[in-house]
């Protein structure tokens, strides 16, 4: 998996697709480049980056993959909240009361 900053500039044109919103306002979306949806990367807008960070950040990776990632840990943290990289991840479905 490759990562890059993007730039606006770089994603003014680009057909974007949002599928996860976090709580601190960040969003993944699909870069609809291609006709395929297989090969579609993934691209993240941060909110809160920090000094000196990239507020977009492209994933060379489709869903799955990034997602995978960025859920073992293998993957540095695409969001702007902390506790997000805290291990390990569990699933709760939204029914499921805390």
């Amino acid at each position: 998996m490759t990562l890059a900053g993007a730039t606006p500039g770089d994603l003014e044109k680009a057909r974007l697709l949002p599928f996860v919103r976090s709580a601190n306002g960040d969003v993944a979306f699909w870069l609809c480049e291609a006709v395929d949806p297989d090969s579609w990367d993934v691209v993240v807008f941060r909110r809160r980056s920090g000094y000196g960070e990239e507020s977009w950040i492209r994933f060379e990776s489709g869903f799955a993959e990034f997602l995978l990632a960025a859920l073992s840990g293998t993957l540095p943290n695409p969001f702007s909240d902390g506790g997000f990289a805290d291990l390990p991840h569990s699933y709760r479905h939204w029914r499921q009361r805390p």
